[in-house]
């Protein structure tokens, strides 16, 4: 609704022209944030009353590895070399060609042979995205890994440096909850529904700012002892999301629903 040239015609007219009717008609919804929630009111203006914020869980399989566990990974995907990580579909809103252009300047300002690493498949309207990617000084550096398994993502979740996740618009951005089971810090956009899954776990920044996301890397890269209190913070912060709660609070709100 809010980037509807950045999303394939048919996807926009179901958006723009049918969504809005459904949650309108709708007896109760559930979104996955409260930032969803309330964008719902605002933007379809449907009674605040309606909605209910059930937040999801982390899949099995994400945890932290040990330094001879990472060593291995590093060696097969890194060159042995440390790693940025960004893990989702590239398409505009996730803002790559940014992330590109700020890790450049990261590059260029610390000389650091961190890598960064990108796993997820090109979705659409991609241009730019291949543009940075021919542009940067570091583009040997750069790894599209492209669809990758579930065992290998949490591999490489597990053995990065950091998670960079500096997508302009997400109604949860689940990258940012396995990062924290995978206990790798976190540099996230401090927009839409990312700082409420963050909470304090998370380096947020203005993703429209490549300077600051750069800076970010850059915090991550130097001051180990911030990378380390951040990731202390993430196994605080994700006990606030579980599957087993979120099937709770869906059941009870199907039966009341039913009920009425």
């Amino acid at each position: 609704l809010h980037y509807p040239r950045q999303i394939p015609f048919r996807h926009r007219y179901y958006l723009l022209h049918y969504l809005p009717k459904f949650l309108r008609r709708a007896d109760r919804i559930i979104t996955v944030s409260e930032y969803v929630r309330q964008d719902i009111v605002r933007s379809c203006g449907v009674p605040s009353e309606k909605i209910v914020a059930v937040y999801n869980g982390c899949r099995e399989g994400f945890s932290p590895l040990d330094d001879a566990e990472k060593r291995v990974v590093r060696k097969e995907f890194a060159d042995r070399q440390e790693y940025f990580f960004y893990s989702g579909a590239i398409h505009p809103r996730k803002n790559i060609p940014r992330l590109i252009r700020a890790y450049d300047r990261f590059r260029q300002k610390t000389g650091a042979p961190v890598k960064l690493l990108l796993a997820g498949r090109f979705a659409w309207k991609t241009g730019a995205v291949k543009t940075a990617l021919e542009h940067s000084p570091f583009r040997d550096d750069i790894r599209m890994l492209g669809y990758v398994t579930d065992e290998h993502l949490a591999l490489l979740m597990a053995s990065a440096l950091a998670l960079v996740y500096i997508s302009t618009s997400e109604g949860f951005g689940l990258p940012l909850l396995e990062a924290m089971y995978a206990e790798t810090p976190v540099l996230s956009a401090n927009a839409t529904a990312l700082p409420e899954v963050a909470g304090n776990a998370a380096l947020l920044v203005d993703p429209y700012s490549e300077a600051e996301i750069a800076g970010g890397m850059e915090r991550l890269w130097a001051d180990r002892a911030c990378a380390a209190q951040l990731i202390d913070a993430g196994r605080r912060q994700r006990e606030r999301f579980s599957w087993d709660h979120a099937a709770e609070q869906t059941y009870q709100l199907l039966k009341e629903t039913a009920g009425k």
